[in-house]
């Protein structure tokens, strides 16, 4: 059988593929995560960045959550340090990973709450943080970025002339590009630091979801990410100011931290920052 190259093009996605040439199933569980990171994050996490922490008088959830308001996003966002903080997972493995907990008792939700006795529970239950698996149906901006990545795919698939195929080969040969290209996310809990809240986060990479480090055929493409969205959190933010005390603006105070000689106006503040939602198959 003659082979023909099948060229699959467009928004940033190359595929070769030899059809007639052999090529076994590609295996189930995801290839050894790249070291070198794709994070789009600018904010440092460094604590040595920051010289002035807010003290506990500072960490009131209940002003916090006023501060924030409906920017707080549980998905993204957990005030207590999450279980499994710090592993990447991909949402096949939080799954598995789910499952396994869940054997042998009720299968319900973990969830936590805000601290803070002060806040009513009516307040916190609207604060709580799912910690079970990974599941991109709880975040708009994820199901909107895969969605309209795959329907990429789809057409630039559909587009290919493979009128020489009889039907179901052309269908399959159409439904592989697509797997192959088609691109996953991994996750982990990040510790932000105590000058951020919430100081856990989300963060998001791109990985390949069919069990391959590559995503073309020919080898040579890579996942990347293709989508940012930007959060908002709070940042502790704190400049010199020459006045000693407590300076009250017209809808907040503002604490005065005193360090030495020097005189430090600190607030709360609104910064976005920006997580990975969609990602495609690319070249560098």
């Amino acid at each position: 059988m003659a082979h023909a190259s099948l060229h699959l093009c467009g928004l940033g996605i190359c595929l070769l593929a030899a059809l007639g040439a052999s090529r076994g199933a590609l295996p189930g569980e995801p290839f050894p995560f790249p070291a070198q990171s794709v994070r789009p994050y600018s904010l440092s996490i460094n604590r040595e960045d920051y010289h002035y922490a807010p003290k506990p008088r500072h960490l009131r959830p209940s002003r916090l959550i006023r501060l924030l308001g409906a920017a707080f996003e549980p998905f993204w966002m957990s005030v207590e340090r999450p279980a499994g903080a710090g592993v990447w997972l991909t949402e096949e493995a939080a799954a598995r990973s789910a499952a396994r907990r869940d054997a042998g008792r009720p299968t319900k939700l973990t969830v936590q709450k805000v601290p803070g006795g002060e806040a009513s529970a009516a307040l916190l239950a609207n604060f709580t943080t799912i910690t079970r698996g990974f599941n991109i149906s709880a975040s708009p901006e994820l199901v909107e970025g895969a969605a309209r990545y795959r329907r990429k795919l789809e057409k630039e698939a559909e587009d290919l002339d493979l009128s020489s195929l009889p039907g179901d080969v052309a269908g399959a040969v159409r439904e592989w590009l697509v797997r192959s290209a088609t691109c996953g996310l991994r996750y982990r809990w990040m510790d932000l630091g105590p000058v951020f809240w919430p100081r856990w986060l989300r963060h998001t990479d791109c990985y390949r979801a069919g069990g391959e480090e590559t995503c073309s055929f020919p080898s040579g493409m890579a996942c990347r990410r293709a989508q940012v969205t930007h959060l908002k959190i709070l940042a502790w933010h704190c400049w010199g100011s020459e006045e000693n005390g407590v300076r009250r603006g017209a809808d907040k105070v503002t604490p005065t931290v005193r360090m030495g000689a020097l005189s430090k106006n600190c607030v709360w503040r609104q910064v976005p920052y920006p997580v990975v939602t969609a990602c495609k198959c690319s070249c560098k």
